[in-house]
């Protein structure tokens, strides 16, 4: 719902979008962190898509489901490390549409 939501309010044309994960940790206790991915649109100033992931090695198998959830064309996007994966540059190459 939040991806739905995000994605009916962007009403400039997006340039770019950086995709990174990030690890929410809590203050003192003991629960595990929780860690996710976030498509940012730094022109609409707001986070288009977020898909949860259960440890920072799988940011490689989350980016293309997120990919998968964005409606994406004629945008760059921005990754670290983790994205450069050939099934996942692959996966947005403008070939492909």
């Amino acid at each position: 719902m939040f991806n739905t939501w995000a994605q009916s309010i962007a009403t400039r044309t997006t340039e770019q979008i950086a995709i990174d994960g990030k690890a929410l940790r809590g203050g003192t206790n003991s629960l595990s962190c929780l860690n996710f991915m976030s498509a940012w649109c730094h022109e609409n100033g707001i986070v288009l898509g977020q898909i949860a992931t259960s440890a920072k090695s799988n940011e490689i198998k989350a980016i293309p489901e997120l990919l998968d959830q964005l409606m994406i064309r004629g945008t760059l996007i921005s990754l670290d490390a983790a994205g450069c994966q050939k099934k996942i540059v692959e996966k947005n190459s403008p070939k492909r549409r």
